[in-house]
């Protein structure tokens, strides 16, 4: 490679529609999807069931050279909104640092679909998708509260883990329930 060559360039992956993202390539009824899923993934994630865990102003000082949102911005608003999502579901932080629940996030899938403004307000929608004894599976949706657009979705998967045997674990009993009591009907 000669100077004027300039470093190689990365290719851009083929765009690809937003249930193929969320899915990891397939379609809905490829990876068996419920039909809920599915519509969820057309509407961005937001669901009748779905509950309010973050609200907020997008500040300029949140906003790249191009004026819109960074990425960092929408995954701190994401994470506040996990925060709160886990005390709903009787993760409080007391438990935490107790040492009672170790958890880690396992997958985190974000899209982007509408951008984001300084001075736009908004508001994060989490629904529960799946819960199993040792997973749970849940989406949160950024919503711009005045026109209604889902600006971007994050999809997250976190078990429950044993820190002495370095293993999964079944979620407490009390948590299980909570999350079950947040799955959509259907």
């Amino acid at each position: 490679m000669t100077a004027r060559d300039g470093p190689p360039r990365a290719r851009r992956a083929p765009r690809r529609e937003a249930n193929e993202v969320r899915s990891g390539g397939m379609s809905s009824p490829e990876r068996g999807a419920s039909r809920r899923e599915a519509s969820e993934a057309r509407s961005g994630g937001v669901s009748a069931s779905a509950v309010e865990t973050a609200r907020g102003t997008v500040h300029a000082w949140q906003c790249d050279h191009m004026g819109h949102v960074n990425v960092r911005a929408y995954g701190e608003r994401f994470e506040e909104a996990c925060w709160q999502y886990y005390a709903m579901l009787g993760i409080a932080p007391s438990r935490l640092r107790a040492g009672e629940i170790h958890m880690a996030a396992v997958r985190q899938d974000t899209q982007y679909l509408s951008e984001l403004l300084a001075g736009d307000v908004v508001v994060v929608r989490t629904t529960m998708l799946e819960v199993r004894d040792k997973v749970l599976r849940f989406v949160h949706a950024m919503v711009n509260a005045e026109t209604g657009a889902t600006s971007a979705t994050a999809e997250f998967t976190v078990v429950c883990l044993d820190p002495q045997a370095r293993r999964s674990r079944p979620f407490p009993a009390d948590v299980l329930a909570h999350a079950r009591a947040l799955l959509p009907p259907g």
